[in-house]
Protein backbone atom coordinates (compact mmCIF):
# COMPACT_ATOMS: atom_id res chain seq x y z
CA UNK A 1 0.00 0.00 0.00
CA UNK A 2 1.41 3.40 -1.00
CA UNK A 3 0.36 6.89 -1.98
CA UNK A 4 1.79 10.41 -1.76
CA UNK A 5 0.77 10.79 1.91
CA UNK A 6 1.60 7.43 3.36
CA UNK A 7 4.17 4.66 3.24
CA UNK A 8 3.78 1.12 4.46
CA UNK A 9 6.57 -1.15 5.59
CA UNK A 10 6.19 -4.77 6.70
CA UNK A 11 8.49 -6.50 9.18
CA UNK A 12 8.20 -10.27 9.32
CA UNK A 13 8.97 -11.30 12.90
CA UNK A 14 8.49 -15.05 12.68
CA UNK A 15 6.06 -17.46 11.04
CA UNK A 16 3.23 -16.22 13.27
CA UNK A 17 3.74 -12.44 13.59
CA UNK A 18 4.52 -9.37 11.56
CA UNK A 19 4.68 -5.63 12.12
CA UNK A 20 3.16 -3.16 9.69
CA UNK A 21 4.19 0.47 9.93
CA UNK A 22 2.17 3.35 8.54
CA UNK A 23 3.84 6.72 8.21
CA UNK A 24 2.36 10.05 7.37
CA UNK A 25 0.53 12.66 9.38
CA UNK A 26 -0.30 9.95 11.89
CA UNK A 27 2.36 7.35 12.59
CA UNK A 28 1.04 3.91 13.47
CA UNK A 29 2.48 0.47 14.07
CA UNK A 30 0.28 -2.63 13.72
CA UNK A 31 1.07 -6.02 15.20
CA UNK A 32 -0.69 -8.74 13.19
CA UNK A 33 -0.78 -12.52 13.22
CA UNK A 34 -0.17 -14.87 10.32
CA UNK A 35 -3.84 -14.57 9.30
CA UNK A 36 -3.45 -10.81 8.98
CA UNK A 37 -5.63 -10.24 12.04
CA UNK A 38 -4.87 -7.14 14.08
CA UNK A 39 -3.59 -7.87 17.59
CA UNK A 40 -2.53 -4.40 18.74
CA UNK A 41 -1.52 -1.00 17.42
CA UNK A 42 0.75 1.80 18.60
CA UNK A 43 -0.53 5.27 17.76
CA UNK A 44 1.53 8.43 17.70
CA UNK A 45 3.68 10.64 15.54
CA UNK A 46 7.38 11.00 14.82
CA UNK A 47 8.32 8.00 16.92
CA UNK A 48 6.46 9.36 19.92
CA UNK A 49 3.73 6.89 20.79
CA UNK A 50 0.89 8.01 23.06
CA UNK A 51 -1.54 5.08 23.03
CA UNK A 52 -1.55 1.31 22.73
CA UNK A 53 -4.78 -0.20 21.44
CA UNK A 54 -5.38 -3.91 21.96
CA UNK A 55 -7.87 -5.80 19.81
CA UNK A 56 -11.05 -6.59 21.74
CA UNK A 57 -10.79 -10.26 20.80
CA UNK A 58 -7.17 -10.39 21.96
CA UNK A 59 -7.85 -8.58 25.26
CA UNK A 60 -4.35 -9.21 26.65
CA UNK A 61 -0.95 -9.41 25.03
CA UNK A 62 1.33 -12.39 25.55
CA UNK A 63 4.88 -11.90 26.79
CA UNK A 64 6.17 -12.62 23.29
CA UNK A 65 3.88 -10.02 21.74
CA UNK A 66 5.03 -7.45 24.30
CA UNK A 67 8.66 -8.23 23.48
CA UNK A 68 8.06 -7.75 19.75
CA UNK A 69 6.55 -4.31 20.30
CA UNK A 70 9.37 -3.36 22.69
CA UNK A 71 12.00 -4.51 20.22
CA UNK A 72 10.56 -2.20 17.58
CA UNK A 73 10.37 0.71 20.04
CA UNK A 74 13.98 0.22 21.11
CA UNK A 75 15.23 -0.22 17.55
CA UNK A 76 13.58 3.03 16.45
CA UNK A 77 14.64 4.84 19.67
CA UNK A 78 11.02 5.84 20.04
CA UNK A 79 9.30 7.36 23.07
CA UNK A 80 6.26 5.87 24.76
CA UNK A 81 3.77 7.16 27.30
CA UNK A 82 3.65 5.89 30.91
CA UNK A 83 0.41 4.05 30.10
CA UNK A 84 2.09 2.12 27.27
CA UNK A 85 5.08 1.32 29.51
CA UNK A 86 2.73 -0.08 32.16
CA UNK A 87 0.89 -2.15 29.54
CA UNK A 88 4.16 -3.59 28.30
CA UNK A 89 5.45 -4.30 31.84
CA UNK A 90 8.50 -2.08 31.56
CA UNK A 91 9.99 0.78 33.52
CA UNK A 92 11.25 3.91 31.83
CA UNK A 93 14.53 5.71 32.47
CA UNK A 94 14.65 9.11 30.81
CA UNK A 95 18.04 10.80 30.96
CA UNK A 96 18.64 14.52 30.98
CA UNK A 97 20.09 14.36 27.47
CA UNK A 98 16.77 12.99 26.15
CA UNK A 99 17.69 9.29 25.88
CA UNK A 100 15.16 6.76 27.10
CA UNK A 101 15.57 3.18 28.25
CA UNK A 102 12.78 0.63 28.62
CA UNK A 103 13.70 -2.05 31.11
CA UNK A 104 12.14 -5.26 32.33
CA UNK A 105 11.86 -5.95 36.04
CA UNK A 106 15.19 -7.79 36.26
CA UNK A 107 16.95 -5.25 34.08
CA UNK A 108 15.68 -2.41 36.27
CA UNK A 109 16.83 -4.05 39.51
CA UNK A 110 20.33 -4.44 38.07
CA UNK A 111 20.43 -0.84 36.87
CA UNK A 112 19.29 0.53 40.26
CA UNK A 113 21.87 -1.60 42.06
CA UNK A 114 24.56 -0.26 39.74
CA UNK A 115 23.37 3.32 40.26
CA UNK A 116 21.34 5.75 38.18
CA UNK A 117 22.25 9.42 37.93
CA UNK A 118 20.84 12.43 36.07
CA UNK A 119 17.62 10.72 35.07
CA UNK A 120 13.92 10.26 35.76
CA UNK A 121 12.91 6.69 36.57
CA UNK A 122 9.24 5.77 36.12
CA UNK A 123 8.96 2.38 37.73
CA UNK A 124 6.39 0.02 36.29
CA UNK A 125 6.12 -3.65 37.11
CA UNK A 126 8.56 -4.53 39.88
CA UNK A 127 8.18 -6.71 42.94
CA UNK A 128 10.67 -6.94 45.81
CA UNK A 129 10.65 -7.07 49.60
CA UNK A 130 13.54 -4.62 49.77
CA UNK A 131 15.15 -2.23 47.32
CA UNK A 132 18.42 -0.42 48.04
CA UNK A 133 19.31 2.79 46.22
CA UNK A 134 23.10 3.13 46.26
CA UNK A 135 24.99 5.81 48.13
CA UNK A 136 26.12 8.88 46.19
CA UNK A 137 23.10 8.74 43.83
CA UNK A 138 22.72 12.13 42.19
CA UNK A 139 20.01 14.12 40.43
CA UNK A 140 17.60 11.27 39.94
CA UNK A 141 13.81 11.22 40.24
CA UNK A 142 12.27 7.90 41.24
CA UNK A 143 8.55 7.43 40.69
CA UNK A 144 7.50 4.43 42.78
CA UNK A 145 3.76 4.95 42.53
CA UNK A 146 2.91 1.38 41.44
CA UNK A 147 6.00 -0.48 42.64
CA UNK A 148 5.34 -3.56 44.76
CA UNK A 149 8.14 -2.90 47.25
CA UNK A 150 7.79 -3.16 51.03
CA UNK A 151 11.07 -1.56 52.13
CA UNK A 152 13.27 1.07 50.48
CA UNK A 153 16.65 2.23 51.75
CA UNK A 154 18.46 5.24 50.26
CA UNK A 155 22.22 5.22 50.77
CA UNK A 156 24.09 8.13 52.33
CA UNK A 157 25.18 11.24 50.45
CA UNK A 158 22.38 10.85 47.90
CA UNK A 159 20.63 13.73 46.18
CA UNK A 160 17.39 12.43 44.68
CA UNK A 161 13.60 12.74 44.59
CA UNK A 162 11.36 9.93 45.81
CA UNK A 163 7.75 9.93 44.64
CA UNK A 164 5.72 7.30 46.49
CA UNK A 165 2.31 8.90 46.14
CA UNK A 166 -0.56 6.40 46.13
CA UNK A 167 1.79 3.47 46.60
CA UNK A 168 -0.13 0.63 48.26
CA UNK A 169 2.85 -1.57 49.14
CA UNK A 170 5.49 0.55 50.88
CA UNK A 171 5.88 -0.08 54.62
CA UNK A 172 9.33 1.23 55.56
CA UNK A 173 11.46 4.00 54.09
CA UNK A 174 14.97 4.62 55.44
CA UNK A 175 16.95 7.65 54.29
CA UNK A 176 20.56 7.54 55.42
CA UNK A 177 22.85 10.42 56.44
CA UNK A 178 23.58 13.48 54.31
CA UNK A 179 20.56 13.05 52.05
CA UNK A 180 19.33 16.01 50.05
CA UNK A 181 16.13 15.96 48.06
CA UNK A 182 12.36 15.53 48.07
CA UNK A 183 10.17 12.77 49.49
CA UNK A 184 6.42 12.52 48.84
CA UNK A 185 4.42 9.81 50.63
CA UNK A 186 0.91 11.13 50.08
CA UNK A 187 -1.84 8.51 50.33
CA UNK A 188 0.74 5.72 50.74
CA UNK A 189 0.76 2.76 53.14
CA UNK A 190 3.92 3.89 54.96
CA UNK A 191 4.33 2.51 58.51
CA UNK A 192 7.88 3.62 59.42
CA UNK A 193 9.96 6.53 58.14
CA UNK A 194 13.55 6.94 59.36
CA UNK A 195 15.66 9.93 58.30
CA UNK A 196 19.36 10.06 59.15
CA UNK A 197 21.59 12.91 60.30
CA UNK A 198 22.48 16.07 58.40
CA UNK A 199 19.66 15.72 55.87
CA UNK A 200 17.90 18.46 53.92
CA UNK A 201 14.49 17.29 52.74
CA UNK A 202 11.24 18.65 51.42
CA UNK A 203 8.92 16.06 52.95
CA UNK A 204 5.21 15.75 52.24
CA UNK A 205 2.97 13.18 53.94
CA UNK A 206 -0.80 13.45 53.83
CA UNK A 207 -3.81 11.14 53.91
CA UNK A 208 -1.78 7.98 54.53
CA UNK A 209 -3.56 4.62 54.80
CA UNK A 210 -1.77 3.41 57.98
CA UNK A 211 -0.64 4.84 61.30
CA UNK A 212 3.14 5.40 61.10
CA UNK A 213 6.25 6.34 63.08
CA UNK A 214 8.43 9.25 62.00
CA UNK A 215 11.98 9.54 63.36
CA UNK A 216 14.27 12.32 62.09
CA UNK A 217 17.95 12.56 63.03
CA UNK A 218 20.17 15.48 64.05
CA UNK A 219 21.04 18.58 62.02
CA UNK A 220 17.87 18.37 59.97
CA UNK A 221 16.81 21.06 57.52
CA UNK A 222 14.09 21.49 54.95
CA UNK A 223 10.31 21.77 54.82
CA UNK A 224 8.00 19.18 56.37
CA UNK A 225 4.26 19.14 55.66
CA UNK A 226 2.27 16.43 57.46
CA UNK A 227 -1.52 16.52 57.34
CA UNK A 228 -4.56 14.29 57.82
CA UNK A 229 -2.61 11.33 59.17
CA UNK A 230 -2.34 9.01 62.13
CA UNK A 231 1.11 8.85 63.76
CA UNK A 232 2.32 6.65 66.58
CA UNK A 233 5.10 9.10 67.35
CA UNK A 234 7.02 12.06 65.89
CA UNK A 235 10.61 12.83 66.92
CA UNK A 236 13.29 15.20 65.62
CA UNK A 237 16.95 15.26 66.80
CA UNK A 238 19.05 18.23 67.89
CA UNK A 239 20.00 21.38 65.92
CA UNK A 240 17.09 21.29 63.50
CA UNK A 241 16.59 24.34 61.28
CA UNK A 242 13.58 22.94 59.44
CA UNK A 243 10.12 24.35 58.86
CA UNK A 244 7.42 22.01 60.21
CA UNK A 245 3.72 22.26 59.45
CA UNK A 246 1.50 19.66 61.11
CA UNK A 247 -2.23 19.88 60.59
CA UNK A 248 -5.21 17.67 61.40
CA UNK A 249 -3.15 14.72 62.61
CA UNK A 250 -3.83 12.26 65.39
CA UNK A 251 -0.63 11.39 67.29
CA UNK A 252 -0.89 8.42 69.63
CA UNK A 253 2.02 9.21 71.98
CA UNK A 254 3.99 12.45 71.77
CA UNK A 255 5.80 15.00 69.63
CA UNK A 256 9.47 15.38 70.58
CA UNK A 257 11.75 18.15 69.28
CA UNK A 258 15.40 17.78 70.31
CA UNK A 259 17.83 20.28 71.81
CA UNK A 260 18.86 23.52 70.10
CA UNK A 261 15.85 23.78 67.81
CA UNK A 262 16.30 26.73 65.45
CA UNK A 263 13.45 26.34 62.99
CA UNK A 264 9.71 26.95 62.95
CA UNK A 265 7.20 24.43 64.25
CA UNK A 266 3.51 25.02 63.56
CA UNK A 267 0.93 22.53 64.83
CA UNK A 268 -2.67 23.11 63.80
CA UNK A 269 -5.55 20.95 65.01
CA UNK A 270 -3.37 18.19 66.45
CA UNK A 271 -4.54 15.50 68.80
CA UNK A 272 -1.54 14.62 70.99
CA UNK A 273 -0.92 13.87 74.67
CA UNK A 274 2.46 15.54 75.08
CA UNK A 275 4.69 17.97 73.16
CA UNK A 276 8.32 18.10 74.32
CA UNK A 277 10.81 20.76 73.23
CA UNK A 278 14.46 20.24 74.25
CA UNK A 279 17.01 22.58 75.80
CA UNK A 280 18.41 25.72 74.15
CA UNK A 281 15.43 26.27 71.85
CA UNK A 282 15.67 29.51 69.88
CA UNK A 283 13.06 28.65 67.30
CA UNK A 284 9.39 29.54 66.98
CA UNK A 285 6.70 27.18 68.21
CA UNK A 286 3.10 27.92 67.26
CA UNK A 287 0.24 25.69 68.38
CA UNK A 288 -3.36 26.40 67.50
CA UNK A 289 -5.47 23.32 67.97
CA UNK A 290 -8.88 22.19 69.12
CA UNK A 291 -8.82 18.85 70.89
CA UNK A 292 -11.28 16.93 73.05
CA UNK A 293 -8.48 15.73 75.33
CA UNK A 294 -6.10 18.27 76.86
CA UNK A 295 -2.37 18.19 76.04
CA UNK A 296 0.80 19.02 77.94
CA UNK A 297 3.71 21.13 76.72
CA UNK A 298 7.20 20.68 78.21
CA UNK A 299 10.06 23.01 77.25
CA UNK A 300 13.62 22.37 78.44
CA UNK A 301 16.26 24.71 79.87
CA UNK A 302 17.55 27.92 78.28
CA UNK A 303 14.49 28.55 76.15
CA UNK A 304 14.98 31.77 74.20
CA UNK A 305 12.53 31.40 71.36
CA UNK A 306 8.91 32.33 70.71
CA UNK A 307 6.02 30.19 71.92
CA UNK A 308 2.73 31.24 70.37
CA UNK A 309 -0.42 29.63 71.77
CA UNK A 310 -2.87 32.43 71.07
CA UNK A 311 -6.44 31.09 70.75
CA UNK A 312 -5.26 27.52 71.26
CA UNK A 313 -7.78 25.08 72.72
CA UNK A 314 -5.59 22.07 73.39
CA UNK A 315 -2.73 22.83 75.80
CA UNK A 316 -3.73 22.54 79.47
CA UNK A 317 -0.33 22.56 81.20
CA UNK A 318 3.01 24.21 80.37
CA UNK A 319 6.35 23.49 82.06
CA UNK A 320 9.33 25.77 81.40
CA UNK A 321 12.86 24.71 82.35
CA UNK A 322 15.69 26.71 83.90
CA UNK A 323 16.87 30.09 82.60
CA UNK A 324 14.03 30.62 80.14
CA UNK A 325 14.14 34.04 78.50
CA UNK A 326 11.83 33.71 75.54
CA UNK A 327 8.35 34.96 74.81
CA UNK A 328 5.13 33.12 75.60
CA UNK A 329 1.95 34.31 73.91
CA UNK A 330 -1.11 32.49 75.26
CA UNK A 331 -4.01 34.89 74.89
CA UNK A 332 -7.55 33.51 74.94
CA UNK A 333 -6.43 29.93 75.52
CA UNK A 334 -9.52 28.11 76.73
CA UNK A 335 -7.86 25.01 78.19
CA UNK A 336 -4.66 26.40 79.69
CA UNK A 337 -4.91 25.84 83.46
CA UNK A 338 -1.38 25.59 84.88
CA UNK A 339 2.14 26.90 84.18
CA UNK A 340 5.30 25.80 85.99
CA UNK A 341 8.21 28.23 85.59
CA UNK A 342 11.74 26.96 86.21
CA UNK A 343 14.62 28.59 88.07
CA UNK A 344 16.03 31.96 86.96
CA UNK A 345 13.18 32.70 84.55
CA UNK A 346 13.49 36.08 82.86
CA UNK A 347 11.05 36.15 79.98
CA UNK A 348 7.78 37.72 78.91
CA UNK A 349 4.44 35.97 79.20
CA UNK A 350 1.08 37.24 77.92
CA UNK A 351 -1.86 35.24 79.28
CA UNK A 352 -4.57 37.80 78.62
CA UNK A 353 -8.04 36.30 78.57
CA UNK A 354 -6.80 32.77 79.19
CA UNK A 355 -8.32 30.14 81.47
CA UNK A 356 -5.15 29.96 83.59
CA UNK A 357 -5.76 28.92 87.23
CA UNK A 358 -2.35 28.25 88.79
CA UNK A 359 1.24 29.43 88.28
CA UNK A 360 4.23 27.93 90.13
CA UNK A 361 7.48 29.89 90.06
CA UNK A 362 10.92 28.55 91.09
CA UNK A 363 13.52 30.78 92.74
CA UNK A 364 15.40 33.53 90.94
CA UNK A 365 12.49 34.44 88.66
CA UNK A 366 12.27 37.81 86.94
CA UNK A 367 10.40 38.93 83.88
CA UNK A 368 6.78 39.87 83.27
CA UNK A 369 3.44 38.04 83.26
CA UNK A 370 0.27 39.64 81.90
CA UNK A 371 -2.85 38.23 83.59
CA UNK A 372 -5.45 40.72 82.42
CA UNK A 373 -8.98 39.31 82.18
CA UNK A 374 -7.89 35.94 83.55
CA UNK A 375 -11.13 35.37 85.44
CA UNK A 376 -10.26 31.82 86.52
CA UNK A 377 -6.89 32.64 88.05
CA UNK A 378 -6.76 31.29 91.63
CA UNK A 379 -3.26 30.78 92.96
CA UNK A 380 0.39 31.73 92.57
CA UNK A 381 3.18 29.86 94.32
CA UNK A 382 6.54 31.64 94.36
CA UNK A 383 9.79 31.79 96.32
CA UNK A 384 10.80 34.65 98.59
CA UNK A 385 13.50 36.00 96.31
CA UNK A 386 11.64 36.27 93.00
CA UNK A 387 11.20 39.59 91.23
CA UNK A 388 8.47 38.63 88.82
CA UNK A 389 6.12 41.40 87.66
CA UNK A 390 2.42 40.53 87.41
CA UNK A 391 0.01 42.75 85.55
CA UNK A 392 -3.71 42.07 85.78
CA UNK A 393 -7.06 43.11 87.17
CA UNK A 394 -6.94 40.57 90.02
CA UNK A 395 -8.32 40.54 93.54
CA UNK A 396 -5.95 39.15 96.15
CA UNK A 397 -7.73 37.02 98.73
CA UNK A 398 -4.92 35.95 101.10
CA UNK A 399 -1.18 35.34 101.35
CA UNK A 400 0.64 32.79 103.46
CA UNK A 401 4.21 31.63 103.78
CA UNK A 402 5.63 28.14 104.23
CA UNK A 403 9.42 27.80 104.60
CA UNK A 404 10.85 29.80 101.65
CA UNK A 405 7.67 29.68 99.55
CA UNK A 406 4.90 32.26 99.36
CA UNK A 407 1.34 31.32 98.35
CA UNK A 408 -0.98 33.94 96.91
CA UNK A 409 -4.67 33.13 96.57
CA UNK A 410 -6.95 35.22 94.41
CA UNK A 411 -10.68 35.64 94.30
CA UNK A 412 -12.29 33.89 91.38
CA UNK A 413 -13.82 36.97 89.84
CA UNK A 414 -12.76 40.03 87.90
CA UNK A 415 -11.66 43.11 89.81
CA UNK A 416 -14.08 46.07 89.83
CA UNK A 417 -12.81 48.95 87.76
CA UNK A 418 -12.90 51.22 90.79
CA UNK A 419 -10.12 49.29 92.51
CA UNK A 420 -6.42 49.67 91.91
CA UNK A 421 -4.94 47.17 89.34
CA UNK A 422 -2.52 44.53 90.53
CA UNK A 423 0.83 45.51 89.07
CA UNK A 424 3.60 45.15 91.61
CA UNK A 425 6.50 42.90 92.45
CA UNK A 426 5.19 39.93 94.35
CA UNK A 427 7.55 39.90 97.29
CA UNK A 428 8.43 43.59 97.60
CA UNK A 429 4.85 44.82 97.36
CA UNK A 430 2.16 42.26 98.19
CA UNK A 431 4.07 40.27 100.79
CA UNK A 432 5.30 43.39 102.59
CA UNK A 433 1.84 44.91 102.58
CA UNK A 434 0.23 41.88 104.24
CA UNK A 435 3.01 41.17 106.73
CA UNK A 436 3.80 44.55 108.27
Amino acid sequence: MSDTQTDTQIYKLDKDYRLVTLKGKNCSVFLKNKNNQLIASLEGCQNDFATLNINNTTKELTDLEKRYLLSYIRAKKASISPDIAAELDVSVIKYQDGREEYLSENQLKKRIKKGIDFAKVSIGKISAHQLDIPSESKDCIYQFNNAEISKITVGENSKITLDLRDNEFIETLTVEDNFSGTVNLARSTIESLFIGNNCTINLSINDTKNCFNLLIGDLFNGNVNISNNCLYGFAVGYYSYAEFLLSNNSIKTDITIGNSFRGNFYAQNQTVELIKIGNDCKGKIKINSTAADASKLEIGDDFNGILDLDNDNSIAKISLGRKSQGQLQAQNTDKLKQINIGKFYNGKMNLTGSAIENINVAYGAKGQVNLKNCKEFKALQATMDNKLFLDGNLLLNNVHRREDAVFYNFKNRAQPSSEMPFYKRIYQNIYNRFNT
